[in-house]
C-alpha cells in the first residue's frame, strides 16, 4: 500500500515517482475526482490560479509563498501539462495533493488535459521518455477524464478553465454535462469544448466563433 504523505515529500523534491506507486495515485486520485460532481461549489476563502502548464518550480513557490495546504485551500482552473519540462513532476505533485488533501485542493479540466492536445504538444512524449512506455500515459488520461469542468465559489464567482458558452447558458445545464469522455471539438453533443477552450475578449459584446 503506497504512503501518500512519503510519497508527497518525495515528489516535492523533484523526483520522478516509480511507475509502481505512479499508478497507486493514479488509481486514488480517479476515485476522488470520481466522487465529486461536475461542478464544484466551494466557499470562501480559496486561492485560485490558472495555468501551470509544467512549471514545477513555479508551482512550488506558489505553494510556499501562498502557503502549504492544509492550511491553504487552493482551486486550479486546467492546462497542468505541455510547454513546461516538468509536466509530469507538476501533475504528480496536484494529484497527490489531492489525495492527501481532498478537501483542501481542488483541480478543474482544461483543453491541455485531453488526449489531442497532449499528444500533439509535449506531455504524451515527457510520459514516454520519463517512464519508457504509454501504459502512465493512458491513466493519466483516464484521471483527465475524471476532473471536474467548473467551479462556483460563494455562489457568486463561476470558474472554468475558458469561458462561457451560448449553448449552456446555465450552471445548472453544466452539472448536467457528460464530463467522463475526451471533449470533441466542432459539433460537440456535449458542448465541454466550448467552456473548455473559449475565451473571454473585450472586442466581443456577446460570442463568436474563436480563431482556435
Amino acid at each position: 500500500m503506497t504512503n501518500f504523505a512519503h510519497l508527497l515529500e518525495i515528489i516535492l523534491r523533484g523526483e520522478l515517482v516509480p511507475e509502481k506507486d505512479l499508478v497507486h495515485l493514479l488509481w486514488a486520485a480517479l476515485v476522488v475526482f470520481q466522487e465529486e460532481p461536475t461542478v464544484l461549489s466551494l466557499p470562501a476563502p480559496v486561492s485560485i490560479f490558472g495555468d501551470i502548464h509544467g512549471q514545477f518550480y513555479d508551482l512550488r513557490k506558489i505553494l510556499e509563498v501562498v502557503g502549504p495546504v492544509p492550511s491553504r485551500r487552493y482551486l486550479f482552473l486546467g492546462d497542468y501539462v505541455d510547454r513546461g519540462y516538468h509536466s509530469v513532476e507538476t501533475i504528480n505533485l496536484l494529484l497527490c495533493l489531492k489525495v492527501c488533501y481532498p478537501n483542501h485542493v481542488f483541480l478543474l479540466r482544461g483543453n491541455h488535459e485531453t488526449r489531442a492536445i497532449s499528444q500533439a504538444y509535449s506531455f504524451f512524449d515527457e510520459v514516454l521518455s520519463k517512464y519508457g512506455r504509454s501504459g502512465p500515459y493512458k491513466l493519466y488520461m483516464d484521471v483527465f477524464d475524471a476532473l471536474p469542468i467548473a467551479g462556483c465559489v460563494d455562489g457568486r464567482y463561476y470558474c472554468v478553465h475558458g469561458g462561457l458558452t451560448p449553448r449552456v447558458p446555465l450552471i445548472d445545464d453544466v452539472h448536467t454535462l457528460m464530463r467522463h469522455r475526451e471533449p470533441i471539438s466542432g459539433d460537440d453533443p456535449c458542448h465541454m469544448s466550448d467552456i473548455l477552450w473559449s475565451d473571454p475578449s473585450p472586442n466581443v459584446e456577446e460570442f463568436k466563433a474563436s480563431g482556435r
